[in-house]
């Protein structure tokens, strides 16, 4: 009877051609074989570990620098808000002494100087001024009708004329105290950034039933409830704040 053999496959296996079974020595160098891939790819799963926790660092260094620079943006966008308020408050602050005349009950007498019908109306008001009190005059157009541009020269001037108007407009009806002051109003004299503030600053005093909003020296405030504390508005942020406050949208 012929004896039967087996030949090693390239890849460590066995296959009959007529011999007997693989000696132990066969078994031996198969099983080295096998521990020798095993190594191989133990030491592939530590290089692809290594390679994974240099990716892994490579993330968290990303997004700590995207979290700096989220917080860098945020600042800079708080600094923008920040010194574009600045600059519209330093506008405001040039016009601060000027005053706004209008309403049905200032005539103006096309005989006679802008300075002397504005001086009509102050005698009106029993407040003394004095030519040199004033810088400028001039009339403008508005939706709501004609204005005069008054340019005091002291803000004094003008929060005297202010409270006179307040006090004469409260006695209209007594004697000596003309009916058409009640169609005279003084107002603050707003560039177009806070005169939008304002607006805007109405429109939600309406929407969302404010207790009120006003002005006073050219700067804008906001009081949402009869007991609670004035709110300055200074930016277009304070407003859109407000109007999310309220559920409201801008």
């Amino acid at each position: 009877m012929t004896k039967q053999t087996k030949k090693r496959k390239p890849n460590g296996s066995f296959e009959e051609d007529g011999g007997d079974d693989p000696s132990i020595a066969d078994v031996v160098y198969m099983l080295k074989g096998l521990n020798s891939k095993m190594d191989q790819l133990q030491a592939t799963s530590n290089e692809n570990k290594g390679d994974i926790q240099k990716l892994h660092d490579m993330v968290a260094d990303n997004l700590k620098e995207l979290e700096a620079v989220k917080l860098d943006t945020a600042k800079l966008k708080t600094d923008f808000i920040t010194v574009n308020a600045d600059v519209h408050e330093l506008r405001q602050e040039l016009l601060v002494n000027n005053l706004v005349v209008s309403g049905a009950g200032m005539k103006i007498d096309s005989e006679k100087s802008l300075l002397e019908n504005f001086k009509g109306i102050t005698s009106l008001l029993k407040y003394e001024l004095a030519n040199d009190d004033v810088s400028d005059i001039f009339l403008v157009k508005r939706r709501s009708g004609l204005a005069m541009i008054v340019k005091l020269i002291k803000t004094s001037t003008k929060i005297g004329l202010m409270a006179a108007l307040r006090e004469q407009t409260k006695l209209v009806g007594n004697e000596g105290v003309p009916v058409e002051l009640k169609s005279i109003f003084f107002s603050d004299h707003l560039s177009s950034h806070y005169e939008h503030l304002y607006y805007l600053a109405r429109m939600l005093k309406k929407k969302a039933k404010l207790h009120g909003v006003w002005t006073k020296l050219g700067k804008v405030y906001v009081r949402e409830t009869e007991m609670g504390s004035q709110i300055r508005v200074r930016a277009i942020e304070n407003i859109k704040d407000l109007y999310l406050k309220h559920g409201l949208e801008l």
